[in-house]
């Protein structure tokens, strides 16, 4: 009786194992073939805007430079008129 017991236990600890073990294959596998993917365009569309933005940004930033330029030349004729005003 106490083998049989035994036997039993040992086979609901082997079931339990194996279950554990095909669960933890089971999303493994549903990790590769469903979140990955879904990871993986998101990535290729983070890509893709970092793209547009290098885009957007190697147009705008020379007319910025510009208007900065623009705008210290100001401010050196406003002094220079502030000066003779004061004179």
């Amino acid at each position: 009786m106490k083998n049989q017991t035994s036997t039993k236990k040992i086979k609901a600890q082997v079931i339990t194992v194996i279950t554990i073990i095909v669960l933890i294959f089971g999303y493994i596998t549903y990790d590769f073939f469903f979140k990955t993917p879904k990871i993986d365009s998101k990535v290729e569309t983070v890509r893709q805007q970092v793209n547009e933005l290098k885009t957007y940004l190697d147009q705008k930033i020379p007319s910025i430079d510009t208007a900065i330029i623009r705008q210290n030349e100001q401010l050196e004729q406003l002094k220079e008129v502030s000066q003779r005003i004061q004179k």
